[in-house]
């Protein structure tokens, strides 16, 4: 059973917490209840499946289909744009590189300038 719970549900990362906090319905980060113990669970897909399963009234049932319908989409959003995320990937990887670069040219720049000014050249006449 406990092979099943992991992927049934999923314990949040510390960004994926903040990214679902609401500034109007939760507490705020610096007052009371800014110390949890531990990030929240979520539901998996899978348990989703499970969960819509188990309930019978009708308007959870039909929350449930909502909610698989919508995982199914966003699976078939990222299968059809993966492509295009792994070109995004890697444009933002080269991007790193050339700036990188772009900062090593400019620091040398910068030194070679601040040399030419501790260098006096005599005047001609």
């Amino acid at each position: 059973m406990e092979e099943n719970k992991l992927t049934l549900q999923k314990e949040l990362s510390n960004e994926e917490y903040k990214s679902l906090r609401c500034k109007n319905f939760t507490l705020n980060e610096n007052g009371r209840g800014q110390h949890r113990k531990y990030l929240p669970y979520v539901f998996t897909e899978y348990g989703i499946t499970m969960l819509a399963g188990l309930l019978k009234s009708e308007v959870a049932v039909n929350v449930s289909i909502r909610i698989v319908n919508t995982f199914i989409e966003m699976r078939k959003f990222f299968m059809l744009n993966g492509q295009v995320f792994e070109r995004l990937t890697s444009m933002e990887y080269k991007l790193l590189e050339h700036d990188k670069k772009f900062d090593e040219v400019f620091n040398q720049l910068q030194l070679e300038e601040n040399i030419k000014q501790r260098i006096s050249y005599p005047k001609s006449d």
